[in-house]
């Protein structure tokens, strides 16, 4: 009986040994896998990453075939207008490459072909049918209104949020109902829309400087300021067409106050969703028409839509439309860029706005103070005689 209960138990310390060697194989190799598992997804990522890089070297080149057709590059026009894949190669900015879609990028070290980078299809589509941007607080944006048709109408969307920031109940900022009185901006509310101000500069193809500051003709510069009126649950239709000069306070050679050119200080007041702002559309939207039977001629150069934002920023979104209500596209304005890069099997693709020649410096106003501002001087033949005003 004592010999065959030793056996018994030698049986046991072996079944022990197997099982705990069968666990630690077990645990290792689990956490071999979650290692090669991590160790791909680090190489995923940083090949997603090379390639997105390679996607944003497609747009960088689309900028130097747009700069060459708009230097009159019939070439470079050409690919841009056939809209293949090939449009980098095509333009002739590489050299004398041809028929190949794909670009290699070329690094310091070496080529693309080395690294396997390389975009291999960029399109560049310069008619747009809306522009986009984004506006920052009391920082003003000029929207060539330079479009493929005479325009009309106006519409301006504006005011969302990412998913990726977060949302709150969009609220209707404490507007008076009566007199419309706006509050300061720390009462503005926390998550209420922009109030907007747009300006319209469309004084025709032929006209001199100083008929911008004339009452005589309203379409040379206008002003309506838009506010977010009542919040919506639903989606909110385009119903009204307000007339872009239906409350305007237009500038004069006369002095500040005056009521020459003045129609009404009251602000439009512009219908806001909050079903459209909780799917990560524009809020508010308001569609303008332009007054007294104007219109925007096609392809003009000299008119402009200036838009601001005030109390807040705002992702902005303005679409263009003739007589009839039928939408107009953008003439070159803001061209759109589709570009497709690679490194090894891995792909990215991107779309971008770009904006040629938007870079100029437009003045916020011709003259801003944050403090007093004293003005008292005589010019006189033998000079300038400072006078007894000093600013508080």
């Amino acid at each position: 009986m004592t010999a065959r209960h030793a056996k018994q138990s030698g049986a046991v310390s072996i079944f022990i040994v197997i099982f705990a060697a069968m666990l630690l194989l077990v645990m290792t190799m689990s956490y071999v896998r979650l290692m090669m598992r991590e160790q791909l997804q680090a190489n995923d990522n940083d090949l997603s990453q090379s390639a997105y890089d390679s996607a944003l070297s497609g747009v960088e080149d689309a900028k130097r075939v747009l700069a060459e057709c708009n230097s009159n590059n019939a070439t470079a026009c050409a690919a841009i207008a056939a809209g293949q894949c090939s449009t980098v190669n095509a333009s002739g900015i590489l050299g004398a490459v041809r028929g190949e879609a794909e670009v290699p990028i070329q690094s310091t070290g070496g080529s693309g072909r080395d690294l396997d980078q390389a975009h291999t299809c960029v399109i560049i589509a310069p008619d747009t049918p809306d522009y986009l941007a984004t506006l920052n607080e009391e920082v003003s944006t000029m929207i060539p209104l330079k479009a493929t048709g005479a325009v009309r109408y106006i519409q301006v969307e504006w005011y969302r949020q990412s998913a990726s920031e977060g949302r709150q109940a969009l609220t209707r900022p404490p507007i008076g109902t009566t007199n419309r009185t706006l509050p300061e901006k720390a009462n503005w509310g926390a998550n209420s829309p922009s109030l907007l101000r747009a300006q319209l500069i469309n004084p025709g193809e032929n006209f001199r400087l100083n008929e911008l500051n004339a009452s005589g003709s309203a379409s040379t510069g206008e002003t309506q300021f838009i506010q977010p009126g009542t919040i919506n649950a639903t989606e909110q239709q385009v119903a009204a067409q307000p007339s872009i000069g239906q409350f305007y306070t237009r500038m004069s050679d006369d002095s500040i106050g005056d009521s020459v050119g003045e129609r009404s200080a009251q602000p439009l007041q512009a219908a806001c969703s909050s079903a459209r702002y909780n799917n990560g559309q524009y809020a508010c939207s308001v569609r303008l028409q332009l007054p007294d039977g104007d219109t925007v001629a096609s392809g003009s150069e000299t008119a402009f839509l200036r838009l601001s934002a005030l109390y807040r920023g705002a992702d902005i979104r303005v679409t263009l439309y003739d007589d009839a209500q039928n939408p107009v596209s953008f003439d070159g304005v803001q061209p759109r860029v589709d570009s497709t890069g690679r490194t090894n099997d891995i792909f990215r693709r991107v779309e971008a706005r770009l904006q040629y020649g938007g870079d100029f410096a437009y003045p916020e106003a011709a003259l801003e103070v944050s403090g007093s501002l004293c003005k008292d001087f005589d010019v006189e033949d033998a000079g300038v005689t400072p006078g007894l005003c000093r600013p508080n």
